[in-house]
């Protein structure tokens, strides 16, 4: 029988004693998708130059392009906590890193401004389970003393992300700016939707 797509990352009742390693498990897991999350955030504004000179647009639309991303990932955070505790928060967290990472490789293929900032709503959207519900799982599962800990390394893998983004997108940038978009993207969704479909074989 295939376990549930919420247990990847939460099981809802772990055997006895083995609390602890579950709770390891569930901050890795949860910590490489925050890294993989705020990597998708942080690589857009150093390629925003290039988009600009690319696509031809204004410092307005530039500065609109980063509102809209920035907004789109913080105004459903309320709705993503509430779908989390009905559907399963770890379900709707690998659904919504998925998400993310889908519509940042979609801004790949953006040939005009408003194709761009749509696809910028889009991503960003994803991006709304992330800190709620990433930060509820390795709460729950890391009981004190270590619950500080856990969260610290849980955060710190996001900042790793927003480190390690801006550096690949300067190893890519005399390539074009489409390719880390496509490339982080893809790697992002596909990890997500690796874990979705771990123990559905």
């Amino acid at each position: 029988m295939s376990a549930s797509p919420a247990s990847v990352v939460a099981p809802a009742a772990p055997p006895a004693g083995s609390g602890r390693a579950t709770g390891r498990r569930i901050l890795l897991t949860a910590s490489v998708l925050h890294f993989t999350n705020d990597a998708c955030f942080a690589l857009l504004y150093p390629l925003l130059p290039l988009i600009a000179a690319d696509l031809h647009l204004s410092y307005t639309q530039v500065g609109l392009v980063r509102a809209v991303f920035s907004g789109a990932a913080s105004v459903f955070q309320l709705p993503a906590g509430l779908l989390g505790e009905r559907f399963g928060e770890g379900l709707v967290l690998l659904v919504g890193n998925a998400w993310v990472g889908g519509g940042v490789a979609a801004m790949a293929l953006a040939g005009g401004y408003f194709g761009l900032l749509a696809l910028t709503l889009l991503a960003g959207l994803g991006g709304n389970a992330q800190h709620p519900l990433g930060a509820a799982l390795v709460s729950r599962s890391n009981a004190p003393p270590q619950t500080a800990t856990a969260l610290g390394v849980l955060h710190f893998a996001g900042d790793l992300g927003k480190l390690v983004a801006p550096v690949a997108a300067g190893v890519a940038v005399g390539l074009s700016w489409r390719m880390p978009l496509a490339g982080v993207g893809a790697a992002t969704a596909a990890l997500a939707a690796l874990l979705l479909l771990r123990h559905r074989a």
